[in-house]
């Protein structure tokens, strides 16, 4: 049936054009863009991911360039703390150059103080933008990561700690223990007894004959030695005595431990420092042929050990903690990352310091030992804690070493007695000790700055690995999301053309369809 008033064939042709229309307009909006689904109408769920994995990158590109300014920092930490190390050796070099007799320790003082200038100099210096990994005990962070769960989104970061190789003196706080602070108990008191004697006599008799073997062995620490020497015919025992003497100095295993010699006449004066000190030495001897007789003990130098506790309690930075012994302060103070282990080792490094005593944490880790290097009496210590104090700086010990000036030291038979009123033969044995603490304190700072370094290497490895997995992870994410909402040009470009080809014959379809009105005035003619 025709109608003037309903054309159903305009309709559909109408209908079809609108449809074509449409997705033609849809066509060349992917082409122009380059993207299939260009807002939330197009398609909510993949536009709604697309956008999430967009946020997720542009964050990423935010962490990869805190990553880089990390980067930077730490590898100044690093270069300053490899350059620290360096000048640590070339001064260790120059204490050992100090250890001969026939050398001018003053000009070898200046280069050392020249050294702690430039140590100052470059922890100054080694900060970017502002912040410096190696002047305080801080811990910072540097972003390196957006982790997504289910329940959002969290950041991650990496942390660098601070490694402190200032040469600032410590300083302990004036004001009272803190509520909760852990606690110090000072030691007990040396008496001058048998005990207590640093050192023993061995006194060497009779007259050798060709072929005798005189002999001494030690035993220290679970540590055994010999010596021995080979005596000629008529050798007096004042002889014997100094080659003994002589054979024990030389030998560089008891040395380290601290079992010194000397001769005095028909006696060897037999010392103990350091180690051997505090494990106290048993030792006998024989001689073998005619006359010489060596003591054939065994006889023992006990140690004779005092601790001081630090008690249980918490510690925080700028926590002080002192231990008086013999009428000396030797003072500790926390940084923020001390723990109790910490206290008692670097309570025990000042007591060593001082030279006049002996100190090492128990093999259980809970005391301090102490001992007497001299053999007179020492007065019962005592212990206390402040809180507030300033914490020294890693490297703070450099500032008092020495090789050069000794006027403060003490030592002689009874490790009192003021340097200036030792012998020639005692001063010379002090300041051995003196060059030789020095000797160990450089190696100790030479192993605090490669710690520094190899802690701020560790860190800028780490952060290597994660700045190149996050560059990696963002050309993942942003190759993912083109997957998703990015056209496919190649079949835009096909689409197109059949489009337009439907949308001519769609048009041609209309303009048929409107003219079959036209058709039915021919019916009234």
């Amino acid at each position: 049936m025709s109608s003037i008033l309903t054309n159903t064939s305009a309709m559909v042709a109408l209908q079809t054009l609108r449809g074509i229309n449409s997705n033609l307009a849809q066509t060349q909006n992917e082409i122009s863009t380059g993207k299939s689904i260009g807002n939330a109408r197009d398609n909510a769920a993949v536009w709604a991911i697309s956008r999430t994995m967009e946020s997720d990158v542009r964050g990423f590109k935010a962490i990869s360039d805190s990553l880089a300014l990390g980067e930077s920092t730490v590898s100044v930490a690093r270069q300053a703390s490899e350059t620290v190390t360096e000048l640590m050796v070339q001064t260790k070099g120059l204490i050992v150059s100090a250890q001969e007799e026939n050398v001018d320790r003053s000009k070898i003082q200046t280069d050392i103080d020249a050294i702690k200038d430039q140590i100052s100099s470059v922890v100054g210096a080694a900060q970017f933008n502002g912040l410096n990994f190696v002047d305080n005990t801080r811990t910072e962070t540097i972003l390196s990561s957006l982790d997504r769960s289910a329940d959002g989104v969290t950041a991650n970061r990496i942390s660098v700690l601070g490694q402190d190789l200032t040469q600032r003196e410590q300083s302990v706080g004036a004001l009272a223990a803190r509520t909760g602070q852990a606690t110090v108990t000072g030691p007990g008191g040396l008496d001058a007894a048998s005990d207590s004697v640093a050192g023993a006599d061995i006194t060497i008799a009779g007259n050798a004959t060709a072929g005798s073997t005189a002999e001494l062995s030690f035993s220290s620490g679970g540590k055994n030695f010999n010596v021995s020497v080979q005596v000629n015919d008529t050798e007096a025992a004042a002889v014997v005595a100094g080659r003994l003497a002589d054979a024990i100095t030389q030998n560089e295993d008891m040395a380290k431990l601290g079992i010194q010699a000397t001769q005095n006449g028909d006696d060897i004066e037999l010392r103990l420092v350091g180690q051997a000190r505090a494990d106290g030495v048993t030792f006998s001897g024989s001689g073998t042929a005619g006359g010489i007789t060596v003591p054939d003990g065994p006889e023992t130098i006990a140690a004779n050990l005092e601790t001081a506790t630090v008690g249980g309690g918490s510690i925080e930075a700028g926590d002080s903690f002192r231990v008086s012994y013999g009428g000396q302060n030797f003072d500790f103070v926390a940084n923020e990352r001390s723990t109790r282990s910490d206290v008692l080792a670097g309570l025990a490094s000042e007591i060593n310091n001082s030279g006049a005593f002996f100190a090492r944490v128990s093999d259980n880790g809970q005391n301090i030992e102490i001992t007497s290097m001299g053999t007179a009496t020492v007065a019962a210590g005592s212990g206390s804690e402040t809180s507030g104090g300033t914490a020294g700086g890693g490297l703070r010990d450099l500032l008092g070493l020495s090789v050069s000036d000794f006027s403060s030291l003490t030592g002689g038979a009874n490790g009192n007695t003021a340097f200036s009123d030792l012998t020639e033969a005692e001063q010379r044995v002090v300041i051995a000790q003196s060059l030789d603490r020095s000797l160990q304190l450089a190696e100790s700072l030479i192993q605090t700055a490669i710690n520094s370094a190899a802690s701020f290497g560790s860190v800028q490895a780490r952060i290597d690995t994660q700045s190149d997995f996050i560059s990696k992870l963002s050309d993942a994410l942003t190759t993912g999301i083109g997957s998703l909402v990015d056209a496919d040009m190649e079949a835009a470009s096909a689409r197109l053309q059949a489009l337009q080809v439907q949308q001519q014959l769609a048009t041609q379809s209309l303009s048929i369809a409107n003219q079959q009105p036209q058709n039915i005035l021919a019916l009234f003619r």
